[in-house]
């Protein structure tokens, strides 16, 4: 597009209040390993509690998996007709919100589990005129060469937006990301 784009509407998290600043290492959370934060945006205050993992002060798991799908909703404009790549999919529902008005989405993850869980809820809750496919996507330069070759990128040689749902949880990995 020739013009720049207006900023992102809504949830950038302008303040947040967690107890320390320590590294906890990922994927590691205990159950019950709790902890209270509030988060402030300009859509007003939230107090959550959410799993100790990673970063605290980053914010931890369930803020991110709060903000990203509000933000992409609230953006839905800069989507129509578009196609999509959602990296780090999960279950998709950054995707499964994006297809309301993009042209073609493909929901990814690196594991395959997480795809086939992908692929079931694009079967279920994808708005029926939207074109969802759900595929496993190894992040690195060959791997995402070899799918694309293989058409499991839903035939798309290039997407016009890429959104990074779930992507710094493992991050031995951002490296691939990057190539």
């Amino acid at each position: 597009m020739a013009d720049d784009p207006a900023p992102l509407v809504g949830l950038q998290p302008s303040s947040y209040e967690v107890g320390k600043d320590e590294y906890v290492p990922p994927l590691f959370a205990l159950p019950g390993d709790y902890e209270e934060a509030e988060f402030e945006f300009e859509t007003g205050s939230h107090r959550l509690h959410q799993a100790v993992t990673g970063w605290r002060e980053g914010g931890c798991d369930i803020l991110w998996s709060m903000v990203m799908p509000a933000t992409v909703a609230l953006n839905l404009d800069r989507l129509v007709g578009r196609t999509v790549l959602e990296l780090g999919a999960g279950c998709g529902l950054v995707g499964l919100i994006a297809a309301q008005t993009a042209s073609h989405v493909v929901i990814t993850d690196g594991d395959v589990p997480e795809v086939a869980l992908c692929t079931d809820n694009a079967a279920r809750h994808a708005p029926s005129h939207a074109r969802v496919e759900a595929a496993h996507l190894a992040w690195g330069a060959r791997p995402s060469q070899q799918a694309q070759e293989e058409g499991r990128l839903g035939g798309c040689r290039a997407f016009d937006v890429i959104i990074a749902s779930q992507v710094g949880c493992a991050h031995y990995m951002c490296v691939h990301l990057l190539t």
